[in-house]
């Protein structure tokens, strides 16, 4: 229907200069990874284009843009951009422009005479570290992603942007002539606001001023410390963490319409104030958390539980948590998580509890399909988890637990992967389990209690364990293998039984 307008070309199409129309009416051409150069002038030809999509293609160097005047979407993806960036400006009906993953090192001083541009995408673009000052013209700018770059500072005045909806790696700096978090306070129609440096924060009183509460119609939110490299090998004094906790309290978005947080590389010792009951019931909308590298946080908020909408929960890299007690899961006012889909606990290396005892007076996680737990010192799963959980879990991943010793009574369970646990003996009760993967598990000795299993794979080898009377066949090797080298392959003492 669109092929007089639009055209894609594959990478297996080497050569475009017979694939494209002879009349030149293309208006919206994507040409993926070709493996030669690209035919510059071929493209030129196309006068009425107005997007064009390059997607690791090999572009000359010395090719410009000023032929594309009509451009109202410009995605270049190939790594090697850096000289198209001076001709960017000769598009002045632009409105999406987008050099992600490139080597771009600058944009044009005078990007303020792109006065339609209203998206601009530059996620990791690791070699760009400034901002022209102009950028902060673009009135009608409503998308800025700088995800994965080394930009560290924004032009004072970014906060008459106020058009902006979403706001992606914005750098908090708060010495010299820079934008400070403070100008994020007029940006009241954001919707999607991610913030990273927030260690260099001087107090409170400077994150107040943002008034992240006021924006009414956020729903993305994502606070982040250090970048990644620098927070790995960074000493943290008591008095930073005090001020960081400080700090992330006043940084309590709107409950309004929040229905994602991210809080990633926080080195405070417990989590802000507004997670905890009975502050976090307000969230009516929230439906997903992720905690990232909250290495000092000792304990988790009683106040998640609370949170009626919360569908997943991500907690990595929390090693100093030891012990997730029964405030955790439990809500005097009804069912605890009652709508959490999905639950993953991965990196947490000091925790050895988790106090969920099955006669608990209240039903917690009612609609959990999904759990994965990785790197942890829990000797077993709680009997609650089981006791509760009887219709919904479907799928469960345990990673290198290596005190863990046997995993029982989860009859709804029909997928179940086992990777890396030294110390796992015993697997039964798994009623409906169809599917069970198990990798590095020398002690495990008996799997019973699987009567609807179709597919196992053990080890490396790819076993695969099917049909009524439990069958081994090589599901990775040739079946030409002789029948009786089969059972040489699995562990000598595991047993089956069905």
């Amino acid at each position: 229907m669109t092929k007089e307008e639009a055209f894609v070309v594959h990478k297996d199409q080497v050569d475009i200069r017979n694939l494209l129309p002879e009349n030149n009416s293309i208006c919206r051409l994507s040409i993926k990874s070709t493996h030669s150069e690209l035919e510059w002038t071929i493209l030129e030809k196309q006068e009425r284009l107005r997007t064009l999509l390059l997607i690791g293609c090999k572009i000359k160097p010395g090719v410009a843009l000023k032929n594309f005047a009509r451009l109202r979407v410009l995605d270049i993806s190939s790594k090697e951009s850096d000289w198209l960036v001076d001709s960017v400006c000769e598009l002045r009906h632009l409105r999406y422009l987008s050099f992600s993953n490139t080597n771009i090192s600058r944009l044009p001083g005078d990007i303020h005479k792109m006065r339609f541009l209203q998206h601009i995408h530059l996620q990791s673009c690791t070699k760009l570290e400034k901002l022209p000052d102009n950028i902060t013209k673009l009135a009608c700018l409503r998308y800025l992603n700088l995800r994965g770059s080394n930009v560290d500072v924004m032009p004072r005045g970014f906060g008459g942007l106020t058009d902006l909806r979403s706001l992606h790696g914005f750098p908090v700096k708060m010495d010299g002539d820079w934008c400070t978090l403070e100008e994020l306070e007029a940006l009241s129609h954001l919707r999607n606001l991610s913030i990273q440096g927030l260690e260099n924060v001087s107090g409170s009183s400077v994150a107040k001023r943002a008034k992240i509460s006021n924006k009414k119609r956020l729903e993305y939110l994502d606070l982040k410390c250090y970048k990644y490299k620098d927070y790995e090998v960074r000493q943290i004094e008591v008095e930073q963490q005090e001020i960081i906790e400080a700090v992330f309290d006043e940084l309590c978005p709107s409950p309004a319409r929040l229905e994602t947080l991210l809080i990633r590389r926080y080195f405070g010792r417990r989590l802000p104030n507004w997670l905890q009951s009975p502050v976090a019931t307000t969230f009516k909308s929230l439906k997903d958390i992720t905690l990232g590298h909250i290495t000092h946080s000792t304990q988790l908020p009683d106040g998640f539980c609370r949170i009626h909408g919360l569908e997943t929960l991500r907690i990595t890299h929390a090693p100093a948590i030891e012990h997730v007690g029964p405030d955790f899961q439990t809500h005097d006012g009804g069912a605890a998580f009652p709508n959490l889909r999905k639950l993953v606990w991965s990196r947490l290396s000091g925790w050895k509890l988790w106090d969920w005892e099955a006669e608990s007076k209240v039903i917690a996680m009612p609609a959990l399909e999904y759990l994965k737990l990785r790197d942890c010192k829990l000797p077993r799963l709680p009997p609650g988890l089981a006791s509760d959980h009887r219709y919904n879990l479907r799928i469960i991943e345990l990673v290198e637990l290596t005190l863990l010793e046997y995993v029982e009574n989860f009859p709804s369970v029909v997928e179940l992967k086992v990777y890396n646990c030294p110390e796992l003996k015993r697997m039964s009760g798994l009623s409906k389990l169809r599917t069970v993967h198990i990798c590095d598990c020398p002690k495990l000795e008996l799997l019973e209690g699987v009567l609807a299993l179709d597919s196992m794979e053990l080890d490396w080898e790819h076993w695969e364990v099917t049909g009524p009377d439990a069958r081994c066949t090589p599901k990775a090797k040739g079946y030409q293998q002789a029948q009786d080298e089969l059972p040489r392959e699995l562990p000598q003492d595991l047993v089956i039984a069905r």
